[in-house]
């Protein structure tokens, strides 16, 4: 006969707060807008076009499919390499500077990568843009991590979505581009736009610590 196990009540005998209470703070906090905001925008230019390098490479260098690939692959590496320095760049940069700097190197890496007149030249850019992207999205994870410290799960996963979303959004619409203005182009808008994001957030960054030195 099997023995029912009794349910086991949250510490302090408090319910869990629901799922819409955990998240509604969360949506209608205006920090937390922007960084949700900003997510879905790095999703779109940073993730969803950055799907689409290698057919760029493939279709305006007429490189094979493999070394395309192998090409794009090396995004991977940067963010490895990021990984080793990335305690001596938070301590000298700070947030604000990881987001500017993150934001500047992938979105100018991508402009090489569009208009490189040699094909060799697309290899550094690849790895430095991974460099500059595992800057910019590890600065946003940390902050999707402090939006809301009393519903963390939550919060990071409201981030992910907006992060995912956007991704799926930008590859769509940069493949529905590719056909009518090209993919230089697509891959150019998406380094602007990702440069401009770097500085926005670098900006949203500075004054919120600002405002929150100040008390």
């Amino acid at each position: 006969m099997a023995l029912a196990v009794p349910a086991v009540a949250p510490a302090g005998g408090r319910r869990r707060p629901s799922f819409f209470a955990q998240t509604w703070p969360i949506l209608s906090g205006p920090w937390s807008r922007t960084v949700l905001l900003v997510a879905f925008v790095e999703g779109a230019v940073g993730m969803g076009v950055l799907a689409l390098w290698a057919a760029h490479l493939q279709g305006a260098m007429g490189l094979p499919v493999s070394t395309a690939g192998a090409v794009v692959a090396l995004f991977g590496l940067g963010s490895l390499v990021y990984l080793v320095a990335a305690r001596r760049l938070i301590t000298r940069l700070g947030q604000h500077g990881l987001s500017v700097l993150g934001g500047s190197l992938m979105g100018v890496c991508a402009l090489v990568v569009a208009y490189a007149p040699l094909w060799q030249l697309t290899i550094p850019a690849s790895v430095v843009a991974g460099f500059g992207f595992a800057m910019f999205h590890n600065t946003m994870q940390a902050n999707a991590a402090q939006m809301a410290p009393a519903a963390r799960g939550t919060a990071v996963s409201l981030f992910a979505s907006a992060l995912f979303l956007g991704q799926s959004t930008g590859a769509s619409l940069a493949s529905s581009l590719f056909d009518t203005v090209g993919s230089r182009s697509v891959v150019a808008l998406g380094g602007v736009v990702m440069v401009v994001l770097g500085w926005v957030m670098g900006w949203a960054l500075r004054r919120r610590h600002r405002l929150l030195a100040d008390g």
